[in-house]
């Protein structure tokens, strides 16, 4: 694949594993990576060209940081294709405390929310979501049961995550697939 779907080639070369990920628009899709292989850029590039065809995305991840900067990421991406978008920030106030959300809007009405994963942040999306770096999140269980309704509805869901261990939902998942 040395053209995504707008065409262009890339900015930069994707591996195969990559290409496969991006191109890859099944309802329900787990990743089990080793760190540091390109899972969260070949997620967020996925986003990103679902939301400048008008889908609704929310990347979830393990801290305001990475939240930021996956964000940051979709951006570089839109520009690379040529995508225009807007740029916005919001504070979210939770039972479980306040929060930084990031946000991507395009004019296709496509857009990209980015927020610190916990269970209050999880509920309340109507959108397709991309789990970060899942087994990295704190209270996995807690945050799976809260955004499941959201994808019930229909949207997407992307689980990436680097193992570590055995006891959490994101080998639970990758195991036997019993959250589905």
């Amino acid at each position: 694949m040395e053209s995504l779907s707008t065409g262009l080639s890339p900015a930069i070369k994707l591996t195969d594993y990559q290409k496969d990920k991006v191109a890859d628009r099944s309802r329900f899709r787990v990743d089990l990576w080793a760190r540091q292989t390109g899972k969260s850029f070949a997620d967020t590039l996925n986003s990103t060209l679902g939301a400048v065809e008008g889908e609704p995305w929310v990347i979830l991840s393990s801290g305001q940081e990475g939240s930021k900067e996956n964000i940051e990421k979709c951006q570089m991406h839109a520009q690379a294709i040529g995508a225009a978008t807007q740029a916005m920030q919001s504070e979210l106030a939770t039972d479980e405390g306040s929060f930084t959300m990031h946000e991507l809007r395009f004019p296709s009405g496509g857009r990209i929310k980015g927020l610190p994963a916990n269970p209050a942040t999880a509920r309340g999306h109507s959108a397709n979501v991309s789990l970060d770096e899942f087994s990295t999140h704190k209270d996995q269980r807690k945050i799976w049961t809260a955004l499941f309704p959201t994808i019930n509805r229909g949207y997407r869901l992307r689980v990436n995550f680097t193992p570590l261990g055995k006891q959490n939902k994101s080998y639970e998942i990758w195991r036997d697939w019993s959250g589905f």
